[in-house]
């Protein structure tokens, strides 16, 4: 995911002529390298260790989510902001009717969600929350494509994972039946010194 920023800056290079200073490129690199730290987890009898598939599946993620924004930014500058983000979301609404339509998997899921006895309400209701909160996310940063270098705004969901952790530590000591984090001395030290990092090469970047 952190490798996001990386393929909009070659994406925007090469589209739309954006250009980083040598400055924004170390506070980039500094800004992934902390994310990456903080996204590490692994116990002291266990060793780190590459899984090809995974990374490859999530390589062509960050390839394909980088060109997704830039198609939208190049779109965008002409077409204007209101008008690109109605034709992108017609397009994901007719994307999923697609799926619905023709792939009987989906369908069947989503009947079952619809038509479940007891918890229909509940999962409708927290997959509609979601949705909307993807939406207005998405949103910010299409809008956010437009006053900033593409690079430079993807560089900012680096921080997804500082993000992440404080809401885990929020929901282990009030909501543990939810979900806990990790919140042992060594873990919050590995937590913090990867957040310094992060926090360092915004700096940089905004310097």
């Amino acid at each position: 995911m952190q490798m996001i920023p990386v393929f909009g800056f070659i994406f925007g290079f090469f589209f739309l002529n954006e250009k980083l200073t040598t400055l924004q490129i170390i506070g980039s690199l500094v800004t992934i390298l902390g994310a990456v730290i903080i996204s590490l987890e692994f116990a002291e009898e266990e060793k780190l260790k590459l899984k090809g598939k995974v990374f490859l599946l999530m390589l062509c993620n960050g390839i394909l989510f980088a060109l997704y924004e830039t198609m939208f930014k190049l779109i965008a500058i002409d077409a204007g902001f209101l008008k690109s983000t109605f034709w992108e979301h017609l397009g994901l609404l007719t994307f999923g009717l697609f799926l619905l339509v023709f792939f009987k998997k989906f369908r069947t899921d989503f009947f079952k969600i619809i038509y479940h006895k007891n918890r229909r309400f509940q999962i409708l209701g927290l997959n509609i929350g979601s949705e909307v909160l993807t939406l207005a996310g998405n949103m910010c940063t299409n809008y956010a494509l437009l006053l900033a270098p593409i690079a430079v705004v993807l560089l900012i969901g680096s921080f997804q994972p500082v993000f992440v952790f404080a809401m885990g530590i929020i929901m282990t000591m009030f909501f543990p039946h939810i979900s806990q984090e990790k919140i042992t001395t060594r873990h919050i030290i590995h937590k913090a010194i990867s957040i310094l990092i992060i926090l360092i090469g915004t700096y940089l970047l905004f310097k």
